[in-house]
């Protein structure tokens, strides 16, 4: 039998919106939208979170990203990131999505730190993200999964 681990914050904030659906009649839409709209995040069309921080809305860093969005395969991704950013940076970059890969699969902090060496504090940031963050891990991680079972 699995068992699915929840922590007591989600578990709490998942009741009171179930109090509050119920309590004032709406529907899980309704209930959804509300959360949109008090929420530091916007969603797209599909329905993912995107982040609306301040910090990372700027002209430098969308021209990062539409260079990214240019690369055409692994050869000149390589070759960009070897470019652009240190090897320990994209070795950390690395680390934090092998980290969600596993969190994902519930693996245990001591598994997580002996197999990538991230630590403790690193893994937890990464869970942080995938729990509350902006769906970027979570979307991501549902591609390379579809990608695998092709």
């Amino acid at each position: 039998m699995e068992c699915l681990y929840i922590s007591i914050e989600k578990m709490r904030f998942a009741i009171g919106i179930l109090e509050e659906i119920i309590e004032k009649n709406l529907t899980i839409w309704q209930r959804f939208n509300r959360l949109k709209e008090n929420s530091d995040y916007c969603f797209t069309e599909e329905g993912y979170a995107v982040s609306s921080d301040e910090r990372l809305q700027n002209p430098l860093n969308d021209a990062l990203v539409e260079a990214v969005l240019l690369l055409k395969n692994k050869e000149e991704c390589y070759r960009f990131f070897e470019d652009i950013a240190t090897v320990a940076e994209i070795k950390a970059l690395a680390q934090r999505l092998e980290v969600a890969k596993m969190l994902q699969k519930n693996e245990t902090y001591t598994a997580i730190t002996e197999v990538t060496g991230a630590s403790t504090a690193t893994i937890s940031r990464v869970k942080r993200c995938l729990n509350f963050g902006a769906d970027g891990y979570q979307l991501i991680l549902r591609r390379l999964k579809e990608q695998s079972e092709k």
